[in-house]
C-alpha cells in the first residue's frame, strides 16, 4: 500500500481524529519536502494556490453583484464577447470582475471625461491583470478573503 492509498482510505471513513493525524502525516511531508526539495515544494505549493485562488462562476457572479454602487454592469457573457472582439479568450472571469470593479471605482471620473466607454475599463482592467511586478492570482487574491 501507499501512501496515497492510505491517505484516500482514511478520508473516506467518518474518524475524524483519523483525518487529523493524516493531515499531520501531510503536512510533515510538506515541511520536509520545502527543506529539503525546495524546487519541488514550490510547485505544489503553485497547484495547491491553483485550488484555493480558483473562483467558480457564480462566486464571480455573487462579488460583481456585490460591487458598490452599481454591482454589474457587464454579465460575463458580455464579457467574453468583447474579449472575443479584442482577440482574447483566457481569463475571462478575470477580465469579467475587473472591469465591473473598473466600472464600480472609476465610473463618475470615466464620465467626467468623456471615458465612459467599454474600451475604457477594458484597458484598466487589462493594466490591472497583467502587471508585470504582480505576484501570481492577484485578482483572485483581491477579490477572496483568505483566512
Amino acid at each position: 500500500m501507499d501512501i496515497n492509498k492510505i491517505g484516500k482510505k482514511i478520508y473516506k471513513e467518518s474518524d475524524v481524529h483519523k483525518k487529523e493525524e493524516m493531515d499531520e502525516v501531510y503536512y510533515r511531508m510538506a515541511d520536509f519536502l520545502k527543506e529539503h526539495a525546495k524546487s519541488q515544494y514550490d510547485k505544489f505549493l503553485e497547484e495547491a494556490e491553483d485550488i484555493m485562488f480558483e473562483i467558480e462562476p457564480e462566486k464571480a457572479k455573487q462579488i460583481v453583484i456585490a460591487m458598490k454602487p452599481f454591482g454589474q454592469r457587464w454579465s460575463m457573457e458580455e464579457i467574453k464577447e468583447y474579449l472575443k472582439s479584442r482577440g482574447i479568450s483566457e481569463k475571462i472571469k478575470c477580465y469579467y470582475m475587473v472591469m465591473n470593479m473598473m466600472y464600480n471605482d472609476y465610473a463618475r471620473t470615466a464620465k467626467q471625461y468623456n471615458l465612459d466607454v467599454p474600451e475604457f475599463y477594458f484597458d484598466l482592467a487589462f493594466d490591472f491583470i497583467n502587471d508585470v511586478d504582480a505576484k501570481r492570482h492577484k485578482v483572485e487574491k483581491y477579490f477572496v478573503e483568505i483566512v
